[in-house]
């Protein structure tokens, strides 16, 4: 994700992630989570199940590492005090693709 470049590049150095309530990629809470370069990609190390399972993400060997927070709050909660400038990155595959996880949703 182009996230994972600003964090890695020190441009980001925390994520709050605003869960819709049919997710369940994230658990609540927070976390610091390492980007690095392991065979010359970019990859994270964390326990998160999410990252774990993608071998394209993850990785247990980084070097020139950078860590971030990502803090994952359920929508409608309010969003932690930001004291410092911010990005909105509003994810539009969920329209795009007219709700690839509605099927998920009404099982």
């Amino acid at each position: 994700s182009s996230g994972i470049n600003a964090e890695y590049g020190g441009h980001i150095s925390r994520v709050v992630w605003v869960k819709p309530h049919w997710s369940d990629q994230m658990p609540l809470g927070t976390q610091r989570i390492k980007i690095g370069s392991e065979r010359g990609r970019l990859r994270v190390n964390s326990d998160l199940e999410y990252y774990v399972s993608d071998p394209d993400s993850f990785g247990s060997n980084l070097y020139e590492t950078r860590e971030f927070e990502l803090t994952v709050i359920p929508s409608g909660y309010p969003i932690p005090s930001l004291t410092s400038p911010w990005i909105l990155d509003i994810d539009l595959d969920f329209f795009s693709t007219r709700n690839p996880f509605r099927p998920r949703t009404l099982r």
